[in-house]
This record gives structure tokens, sequence and C-alpha cells, in this order.
């Protein structure tokens, strides 16, 4: 779908019934990921208190693939 403003996005919502299992592993994803949110969040304003300086979407990314190298285990 598409307005005069560009494309129009609808939310959908979903709700969800795991298993046991699948319930544990979501947590676990879910944690992996705030863990991961909060690190490059902390790197985004430790990089403008100490330099004034904003990283930018592809210097994470970079950061990401060089962390994912070396962390075989999974993150967090």
């Amino acid at each position: 779908m598409t307005s005069k403003r560009g494309p129009l996005y609808v939310p959908y919502k979903f709700r969800l019934y795991p298993f046991p299992n699948q319930e544990r592993e979501l947590l676990r994803q879910v944690g992996e990921l705030r863990f991961l949110w909060n690190h490059a969040l902390e790197r985004r304003q430790e990089a403008w208190r100490k330099e004034k300086k904003s990283l930018t979407y592809v210097s994470q990314c970079r950061d990401l693939a060089r962390w994912r190298a070396y962390d075989t285990e999974g993150i967090g």
C-alpha cells in the first residue's frame, strides 16, 4: 500500500502460544538482542561523550561483524 507521502505501514499483532522449549529459546534470543542493543547504544553514547562524534549504521555493522567473528558461542 502507498499513500501520497510514501509507503503505508500497517501494524499487525500476533499472539504466540509457544511450547516450553520454544519459550525458553525465544527468551534467550530476546535477552541476546537486548544485550546487543544496549552495547551498541553504550558505544554510540561513549563516542558522542568523548569525541562529539556520531557512529554511523555502517560503522556499527562493521563492529558487529568483527564481534561475531570472535564470539563463536553466541552473543552475551
